[in-house]
């Protein structure tokens, strides 16, 4: 009674750690990407204060 039940306890530990693994490669994919989208982000916000920056000194320059 107890070998079969180690048996099976070892199969679903098998099972989890394969499903983990799986989990964890989805895991580090979903980080790449939300990597690339805080790149375009950061580019975004880098743009937005080039022009910040650009309108700021027209006004000093203009006025």
């Amino acid at each position: 009674m107890s070998a079969s039940t180690n048996m099976a306890s070892n199969l679903s530990s098998a099972r989890t750690s394969a499903q983990s693994a799986s989990i964890l490669d989805r895991a580090a994919q979903a980080v790449k990407s939300a990597k690339a989208g805080d790149m375009v982000v950061n580019a975004l916000w880098a743009v937005l204060a080039v022009y910040g920056l650009a309108a700021t000194v027209n006004v000093f320059l203009t006025y």
